[in-house]
């Protein structure tokens, strides 16, 4: 519905959103008339196996890091937590930039001479699941935080975390301004050079390591 202003001129006050291109048409081929309950499918899906990816992935860690790393068994409870922690961390970045790279450089999604409209309304089913998969993990990771909270963090932990979910969840709502969230992913690329900086100090071969680094 619209509203004339002015002669020829008029604006719309619809409250509906503008179609996400190419996500939307992606999914009237895929699904034709039941594409809005499989939008709804896709996110909850997409977000669920972040969760499990990650609760995967900390169980492996619990499992081998034993029989991997002997330093592992010499920390405290509180600091194998972390490291678990830490190990599903490193897997969400390595993911997630990933997914990110793709986007931005070899995918013509969010390349300027696409056919697809503004940058800003612009989403695929890629990008789509790629967000819920990390909406999955800062809720996982939330939730570890929570349970021992304040070992592996304070209140701008579960702050930041929160943010990070409200602004994942409002772009898969409108499947608009993904641009912006994968710029800001793809930075996860140095997530796990952060972790490995923690991991040194409680590994045998730090001492060999630096020893080596030095001597190079």
């Amino acid at each position: 519905m619209s509203t004339t202003l002015l002669s020829g001129v008029s604006y719309s006050n619809t409250t509906a959103l503008r179609r996400a291109v190419p996500f939307h048409d992606e999914m009237d081929m895929l699904l034709g008339t039941w594409s809005s309950a499989g939008e709804l499918v896709l996110w909850f899906v997409s977000v669920l196996s972040g969760i499990v990816f990650c609760k995967l992935v900390y169980d492996v860690s619990e499992g081998l890091s034993p029989v991997l790393f002997s330093s592992y068994n010499k920390l405290t409870k509180s600091e194998k937590v972390e490291w678990n922690n830490r190990t599903f961390s490193t897997a969400h970045a390595v993911v997630s930039s990933a997914i990110a790279f793709y986007l931005l450089y070899i995918s013509d999604v969010f390349i300027e001479s696409a056919p697809y409209g503004p940058i800003m309304f612009r989403s695929s089913m890629i990008s789509q699941i790629g967000l819920g998969f990390s909406c999955g993990y800062f809720i996982a990771d939330m939730g570890i935080v929570i349970a021992f909270f304040p070992v592996l963090g304070g209140y701008e932990f579960i702050a930041h975390h929160l943010v990070s979910m409200l602004s994942l969840i409002l772009a898969v709502h409108c499947a608009h301004a993904h641009l912006y969230l994968y710029i800001v992913l793809l930075s996860e690329c140095t997530t796990p050079f952060i972790n490995l900086r923690w991991y040194f100090p409680s590994l045998i071969t730090y001492v060999r390591f630096i020893a080596l680094f030095t001597h190079t």
